[in-house]
């Protein structure tokens, strides 16, 4: 397992107050190029691009190709109602993501919701998705892909067996849009009128954890709390004790906000630049074997230059673990004697 530790200071070309950045560029471009073109069929209004806090995102290998698709579920009522929420399937290449499928009927993120089976289909691994509805008990139905896309409304398909074995995804708690993308992020940031600091959060299923320092003094500070709508909302603590209350909002002019003291006798206006967002991915092979990589992708226009270096040296090193792993295993296969119990949940990881 490789472990990277890379400090990052200021110092890029981007804008003040920059909108929130997508997680996940290449699928957030290719749900905004495939949702215009069908805007367009239908429509003479203007098309308004969907913003990241109104989807969300699952990065899974469904051929078995070390690319993964996209699983793209929308959120809110434009998308869905109590018969569930609409998805988008997009296949992943390595230049970028294609539309492959719609699927209705989605309950997630519930828990439970949906299940990318360990059976396949055609070379694609099946979907289990969980319907309900009339005060009938919850089953699971099988999803098959038949070599063009998966089909569209679950609550057609003959229920399963058996409860559906493999990997739950898109369980993120509520369905309620948050104010950050899940995954980790970094910011500069002013606190009234000169004091500069740096912040790096992670944020999952609407909880946020994280630290930030003055650069002046550069003694981490933790930080922990809520991301919801428009707002996150943070507790700085020092020893177990809430020692000030960060309030930030996102608008379309960027992050604002105030630093206020536990005892409310300072306060002070904040300010705050993003720097980068993470990117990752990850592959589930057999034998339980998984490999992972997760990188920064800087903002502004230097960022975007230097992006492609760091992609670069990290998804060779994905594609060549992944390789390898297989390697080992189709050995395995052919020489069952290779490696004994020792080939049981391989797993490696690349992070910066």
């Amino acid at each position: 397992m490789r472990r990277f530790a890379i400090f990052f200071t200021a110092g890029f070309a981007c804008p003040l107050f920059a909108a929130t950045q997508p997680a996940q560029p290449p699928v957030h471009a290719a749900l905004n190029a495939h949702l215009a073109a069908q805007h367009a069929r239908f429509s003479r209004t203007p098309f308004v691009p969907v913003v990241p806090e109104k989807y969300r995102v699952q990065l899974i290998d469904l051929n078995a190709d070390a690319t993964p698709e996209a699983l793209v579920l929308m959120l809110g009522r434009d998308w869905g109602g109590t018969g569930g929420q609409t998805m988008f399937l997009f296949r992943g290449t390595k230049k970028a993501f294609t539309f492959l499928s719609r699927m209705t009927g989605i309950h997630a993120p519930m828990q439970g919701s949906l299940c990318v089976l360990d059976s396949k289909t055609r070379g694609w691994r099946d979907l289990g998705v969980r319907v309900s509805g009339g005060g009938a008990k919850a089953k699971f139905v099988r999803m098959r892909f038949d070599g063009t896309r998966y089909p569209l409304n679950p609550y057609v398909q003959p229920p399963m067996k058996d409860w559906p074995r493999g990997q739950f995804v898109l369980i993120h708690g509520d369905a309620t849009a948050k104010a950050l993308v899940g995954g980790r992020s970094h910011y500069t940031g002013l606190l009234g009128k000169a004091t500069r600091f740096q912040m790096g959060l992670h944020h999952e299923n609407g909880k946020v954890t994280g630290n930030y320092f003055y650069e002046k003094y550069g003694t981490l500070i933790s930080l922990e709390g809520e991301a919801s709508g428009r707002t996150v909302k943070l507790r700085e603590k020092n020893g177990g004790k809430v020692t000030a209350t960060l309030t930030l909002q996102h608008a379309a002019t960027g992050w604002t906000g105030q630093w206020r003291r536990a005892d409310g006798r300072k306060q002070y206006p904040l300010r705050l630049q993003l720097v980068a967002t993470e990117q990752a991915r990850r592959h589930a092979g057999v034998h339980g074997s998984k490999v992972s990589t997760a990188y920064p992708r800087f903002t502004g226009v230097a960022g975007r230059r230097f992006n492609e270096a760091v992609a670069r040296g990290f998804e060779k090193r994905f594609r060549e673990q992944v390789g390898d792993f297989q390697k080992a295993f189709d050995e395995l296969d052919s020489k069952p004697e290779a490696f004994g119990a020792s080939f049981q949940n391989w797993t490696f990881e690349d992070r910066a």
